[in-house]
């Protein structure tokens, strides 16, 4: 498995697991050092920033959580902030269909499904903790885990 153009999205999973030092954090603070070693460039959609932009509002101190957020976005993964559009939404609306057509329980076009059409318009992978999410309904896109990205590339 290899990156293409030594890119990847993240899915707010990351980044939130990050921020709230979850069981994840420790594996997510070694992959910012491969990310870093390996120079990735690192891209998140507008729907992933609205997901982390959540908890910035819904805060006790939304001021000093901003800077944090700003901070890991910006100067720990370097993150590019990509846009949206057609092409993704029709990828989207696919993965959606197909999700519905193996009896997928949820009424609505779920962001997941945004998210991962973005990953795979962008870089064709995805770092997440939640692979379930993408795995079934993106074709082609190379989902990983923070201890899949570790394996991968602490070899390399």
């Amino acid at each position: 498995m290899t990156l293409k153009n030594n890119e990847i999205t993240l899915d707010s999973s990351i980044v939130i697991s990050l921020l709230k030092k979850d069981i994840f954090s420790q594996d997510i603070i070694k992959v910012v050092e491969l990310i870093k070693k390996f120079n990735t460039q690192v891209y998140i959609s507008h729907i992933v920033y609205s997901e982390i932009w959540v908890g910035v509002i819904a805060s006790k101190t939304p001021k000093e959580d901003e800077i944090q957020v700003n901070k890991t976005l910006y100067e720990l993964f370097r993150a590019e902030v990509t846009d949206l559009n057609i092409t993704i939404a029709r990828s989207a609306a696919a993965a959606f269909l197909e999700y519905k057509n193996l009896q997928g329980t949820r009424e609505y076009l779920i962001p997941d499904f945004l998210i991962g059409a973005h990953a795979l318009y962008y870089t064709k992978s995805i770092l997440t903790t939640n692979p379930r999410d993408f795995l079934n309904y993106i074709p082609n896109l190379n989902v990983l885990t923070p201890n899949e990205f570790i394996e991968e590339f602490s070899s390399s």
